[in-house]
């Protein structure tokens, strides 16, 4: 088992959906570290019900929530850690959309189980300022280029450090 392991999780722009639950959930647990750029804000699922002859309708059928309740709808899930990627790779001339921009997209719920007028919201994550900025180019992930792969590996590296010393 990798009880204690120091885990870091990349995200940005282009990280969405599942992968934001993946993160917000090991964030929300404290089990790894979230580092990159904000996520795209994809808190929702959708069923895709073909019509015979007549295309399909997209229906919305359920809300993605992290362990804390909080729901990333329209939000995305901000890193602990910032790390931006250095602008020579950042995907370039494509629009910085996030899900918010989209037709038909509809606003944050709110945390889940919260009763209305209690005010009552889950205990807050430590999360860093949102910072929307262009993905990194898809070619340089994980490569030896890949500048935010670089400060991810280097935080571990301090981190196992840090243990080694301690024992």
């Amino acid at each position: 088992m990798l009880s204690g392991t120091p885990i870091v999780v990349l995200i940005n722009g282009a990280s969405a959906s599942a992968s934001e639950i993946v993160a917000g959930a090991l964030n929300d647990r404290q089990r790894a570290t979230v580092m990159g750029t904000q996520s795209f804000g994809k808190g929702s699922v959708q069923t895709i019900i073909p019509l015979k002859g007549h295309g399909a309708v997209r229906l919305t059928t359920a809300l993605y929530y992290t362990p804390s309740g909080r729901s990333i709808q329209d939000e995305g899930i901000a890193p602990a850690v910032v790390v931006d990627a250095p602008k020579d790779q950042q995907i370039s001339g494509g629009a910085l959309l996030r899900e918010s921009a989209l037709h038909g997209a509809f606003a944050n719920p709110g945390p889940l189980n919260q009763t209305p007028g209690t005010g009552a919201t889950p205990a807050p994550v430590p999360q860093a300022k949102s910072v929307y900025s262009a993905p990194i180019k898809a070619e340089l992930i994980g490569k030896p280029d890949d500048a935010q792969l670089k400060a991810a590996l280097a935080y571990l590296d301090r981190m196992i450090t840090k243990a080694d010393r301690s024992l």
